[in-house]
């Protein structure tokens, strides 16, 4: 028997569970409406392939690919779709992937509380792994970017707070390599984009103060008689206990010796297990929606165990099986089925998913 690899990836899961936990709509109907798309392409595109009689390839697929958009046919792109609105301009992956690459970084990013200087920085190192950003006069201009506004603009809070051209002087005394003038530039543009992306997302921004209160809940000492596991109050599909989270999996998210400080708050963690680390709203945010993805997916690999089949490994939001090569399209066909339809739990998020068969990794 010949084995292959199955391999499926769930899209822009954080994504879509950040909206759904938030209850962000409009988010939400953009995955909706991008998902349909992308479902009449795939039919539409699988319709060419059988008209042809065999797999097709690369050239014949970009072949059937410009074939359907000179239709008006065309997947479904949900970080196009926002960066359109963001940018102001019609944004694709094909003709303008920086803007796309960008759209992508503010939703993944900025959607767990970013502030503006940790964007800017962000963008400068190169951000999830894309090429390095660097905004100038133009997009300042293009965006309508008070740069001078921005400079003696209060940063922090109190009477002695500073201003954000001391911010970015700051930035530079650490180790920033662009003059103070092109900096500041930069970190004025990410400035607007970071509120672009609070504006259009209000509920999102919204939970990270709502998580900022759990917190509390969290950390306040149990009281005389109280059980640790005692439920304090329910946030969304979640439980809230001393210290901690319980899923719809039954599984906890556990802070240990949480507790409010200077900062904010506190608890145990990092490698040790015995160092103290930050919580704020935004990061509590990030957590929940992290391990609920990860709950997901773990839910839909165990889906496809129970079809009988050879799950191999699992890398973040992507699974990858082995399976008689003779069964690799049938079995890709169940997998996708079963990314796209999500638990019992969480019955009205939408989910999508893509993949491949083949014999090597990198051939899916």
């Amino acid at each position: 028997m010949s084995a292959t690899l199955v391999v499926v990836d769930s899209g822009q899961i954080e994504a879509r569970v950040a909206a759904w936990f938030a209850k962000e709509s409009g988010l939400l109907a953009s995955f909706k409406r991008n998902d349909a798309k992308t479902l009449v392409y795939d039919a539409a595109f699988a319709e060419r392939v059988r008209t042809l009689g065999h797999e097709p390839t690369k050239a014949e697929a970009k072949a059937i690919g410009r074939e359907l958009a000179e239709a008006g046919i065309e997947t479904g792109d949900f970080y196009s779709d926002e960066g359109s609105k963001f940018f102001m301009m019609r944004v694709s992956k094909s003709e303008t992937p920086t803007e796309r690459q960008l759209s992508k970084n503010m939703i993944l990013g900025l959607g767990f509380s970013m502030g503006a200087f940790t964007f800017a920085t962000n963008l400068l190192a190169g951000m999830l792994g894309s090429d390095p950003v660097q905004f100038t006069l133009v997009e300042a201009s293009k965006f309508s970017v008070d740069v001078a506004a921005f400079e003696v603009r209060k940063y922090g809070w109190g009477d002695d707070a500073s201003t954000c051209g001391d911010r970015v002087r700051d930035l530079i005394a650490n180790g920033a390599r662009l003059p103070y003038d092109a900096l500041l530039i930069h970190c004025a543009v990410a400035d607007h984009f970071t509120r672009r992306y609070r504006d259009s997302n209000k509920r999102i921004a919204q939970c990270w103060r709502s998580c900022e209160q759990v917190l509390g809940v969290m950390a306040r000492p149990l009281e005389e008689g109280e059980a640790p596991d005692a439920v304090r109050m329910e946030f969304g599909c979640l439980k809230v206990i001393h210290r901690g989270l319980v899923k719809p999996s039954g599984l906890t998210l556990h802070y240990p010796g949480l507790r409010k400080s200077s900062g904010g708050y506190a608890y145990k963690g990092g490698d040790s297990g015995r160092e103290w680390v930050s919580a704020y709203g935004g990061k509590l945010f990030e957590n929940i929606v992290q391990s609920l993805a990860r709950d997901i997916v773990a839910e839909q690999m165990l889906r496809i165990r129970a079809d009988g089949h050879r799950v191999a490994m699992c890398t973040h939001d992507e699974v990858v099986a082995v399976v008689d090569e003779a069964l690799g399209q049938q079995v890709l066909d169940q997998a996708l089925a079963h990314f796209r339809k999500p638990p019992d739990w969480c019955a009205d998020l939408p989910l999508n998913a893509e993949g491949g068969v083949g014999r090597s990794y990198g051939a899916c």
